[in-house]
Formats: structure tokens, C-alpha cells, sequence
């Protein structure tokens, strides 16, 4: 298997706007085909900007997880 390394400017580049009318299609299609899901995440602007803020963070990268009690997240 090769991996490919990203460079800091292309993982600092990634994700692009698709605004509002296209958004709102992509989540309606996710949330019809996925009722039962999880559909969406809220994250607060302060943590946002903390975890920019450190030194070298180009990004932030979501992963779903299942937490203690075991509830998707």
C-alpha cells in the first residue's frame, strides 16, 4: 500500500464552499438515506480557534466515534 504525504499547504487548502442551496441538498440526501444517524455536530467557535491556535495546526480533522457509554458521536 503507498501512502501519500500532504503537505502542510495542500491539508491547509482542503474543503471548499458549496453554498447554501447545495449544502442543504447534500444534508437533506445524507438524512432521508440515514434516518437514524447522527446528523449533525456542533463545535463552538472558542474551541475552534483554541486548536487553531497551536503552533503547526493547519486543520481539524472529524472522526465519528462511539463514546462511554457507547452513543454514536
Amino acid at each position: 500500500m503507498t501512502q501519500t504525504k500532504l503537505s502542510i499547504r495542500k491539508v491547509a487548502a482542503i474543503g471548499e464552499e458549496i453554498g447554501l442551496e447545495l449544502g442543504t441538498q447534500m444534508v437533506k440526501g445524507y438524512q432521508e438515506a440515514n434516518p437514524s444517524d447522527v446528523h449533525s455536530y456542533l463545535i463552538g467557535r472558542e474551541i475552534i480557534d483554541q486548536i487553531l491556535a497551536q503552533p503547526g495546526c493547519v486543520g481539524i480533522k472529524f472522526f465519528n466515534a462511539y463514546n462511554e457509554i457507547g452513543e454514536k458521536l
